[in-house]
């Protein structure tokens, strides 16, 4: 536990410089507040570095916590989207061939799922954090998030709570 909060705190002295002033101004005090965020960019307004989703990160991660902290300090981000009862969150990697994730807030409840692709789309290495079971709606987001944005090379489906990547033969 020390050393989580340790690398939140480092985390936390290091996003607010590259987010600028607005960045510092905005933050989420509670997992609930986040509709009013929508279109926005957690990236850049400071609310992937606020206290409430770095706790709700750093329990539904566990261990692999601070390694996720390393993969959003070299993320972009889209913009904060709703979709139903979730809240949704693109933290992905540009231009490297892989290396994704979505963060999902169950508004009713809070619930946190994490989707990270932890490689290259094609070394398929992935996994999904969150209470089981995953929610039908929240793999059938995954699959729509990850054919749109990896759509040329892979085809993503679902059957349950796991994950086939299929790739795509080069022309």
């Amino acid at each position: 536990m020390r050393r989580l909060a340790a690398t939140a705190a480092m985390f936390s002295l290091l996003a607010p410089a590259a987010l600028g002033a607005q960045g510092q101004r905005l933050g989420v005090r509670a997992l609930g507040s986040l509709p009013r965020y929508v279109g926005t960019y957690p990236c850049t307004n400071g609310i992937i570095v606020s206290p409430a989703l770095q706790n709700a990160l750093a329990r539904t991660l566990g261990k692999d916590f601070a390694a996720y902290q390393k993969h959003l300090g070299l993320s972009s981000c889209g913009p904060i989207e709703r979709e139903g009862q979730y809240i949704v969150m693109d933290e992905s990697r540009m231009g490297v061939g892989g290396y994704s994730s979505l963060i999902y807030v169950r508004l009713p409840d809070e619930a946190m799922y994490v989707f990270w692709l932890d490689s290259l789309v094609t070394d398929k290495v992935y996994r999904i954090y969150g209470p089981r079971p995953i929610p039908p709606d929240v793999m059938s987001s995954i699959v729509r998030h990850m054919n749109d944005g990896w759509g040329q090379v892979a085809t993503f489906s679902a059957s349950g709570e796991k994950l086939s990547i299929v790739l795509k033969k080069p022309r």
